[in-house]
């Protein structure tokens, strides 16, 4: 049984990686990115339940979750930065540009080049890009393993999920609608520091920024104390799943940024409400801590912004 699991687990990743690369090929659709949307929470799901279970099984040190991280970080910076850097081609200097394009990146050529030459390079840089920002997404997951999985080894009793939960989704409505994700999300460029990305069809040097990179830290720090506090793992992974789909159907229908970790967190809440219920005290403090954590960071982003 547990050899099938692996194997249907082998498979599915497989396929997502497969059809990330793949899907630039396909015809332009309307709800292509709705199902890029999908595709890469799939991946990213698959990718996450199987390592918090070698992680949690394998008791990993807090030393080697850090260095995953700090190292995934760097990555990201690296391949971002390199995203505008293409000095080790030097005719492409001449042929290719970045530009910022509804809410995506795009590499273009900056002027038609007739050479044979210079059409190899270009159609060799869009090959590399692509695989650049798949890289991205790779790091992300890493970052949001590692520290998911970090915070989760903190956590010392079941009620604390429910703590985290309510001030996680305080934060993420505050975040989306007034303040770093919405000012994330308003720079094109900074979006692949922090948003998952999926190719548009259609176009073999675009990709567009989808989800949230925190959202999946949730989902593994979720997921790490669903596995040590040993309650049910197949059931909250289905819950998980379709509290970010719900998310995202949501955010497709209004067109507008919807935060998903209150869609996350209400999964957890009702498939594990008994078994995570805070004391009187604890549900005090809670109230309280989200009440005072809303208030302040507001009032810090409006004196930013003055």
């Amino acid at each position: 049984m547990i050899q099938k699991n692996r194997l249907y687990f082998s498979i599915s990743f497989i396929s997502c990686v497969l059809l990330y690369f793949i899907t630039t090929t396909f015809p332009v659709f309307k709800a292509s990115q709705v199902i890029g949307a999908f595709a890469i929470t799939l991946f990213a799901f698959l990718f996450i339940t199987r390592t918090t279970d070698v992680l949690l099984k394998r008791k990993t040190g807090d030393i080697l979750l850090i260095s995953l991280a700090v190292f995934a970080i760097l990555g990201v910076f690296v391949i971002n930065k390199s995203l505008y850097n293409f000095s080790e081609l030097p005719v492409s200097k001449k042929i290719i540009k970045v530009v910022e394009n509804d809410d995506k990146l795009q590499l273009m050529e900056f002027e038609k080049s007739d050479s044979k030459s210079g059409k190899i390079i270009f159609e060799s840089v869009k090959k590399f890009w692509l695989f650049k920002m798949f890289s991205i997404n790779i790091c992300l997951l890493v970052i949001a393993l590692s520290l998911g999985c970090l915070l989760g080894k903190k956590v010392e009793k079941p009620s604390h999920i429910f703590a985290i939960i309510v001030l996680g989704g305080v934060m993420d409505m505050w975040s989306v609608t007034s303040g770093v994700t919405q000012k994330i999300v308003s720079s094109k460029l900074n979006c692949y520091y922090f948003l998952f990305n999926w190719p548009v069809a259609g176009s073999a040097s675009v990709t567009y920024p989808l989800i949230g990179s925190t959202d999946f830290l949730f989902i593994a720090l979720f997921l790490y104390l669903v596995r040590k506090f040993e309650l049910p793992v197949f059931k909250n992974i289905v819950g998980l799943v379709l509290g970010v789909l719900s998310s995202i159907f949501c955010a497709s229908v209004l067109g507008v940024g919807i935060p998903a970790l209150p869609f996350i967190g209400l999964a957890v809440l009702i498939l594990n409400f008994k078994a995570i219920l805070p004391d009187r005290n604890e549900m005090i403090q809670i109230v309280v801590g989200s009440i005072v954590i809303f208030t302040t960071f507001s009032l810090l982003w409006k004196l930013k912004k003055k």
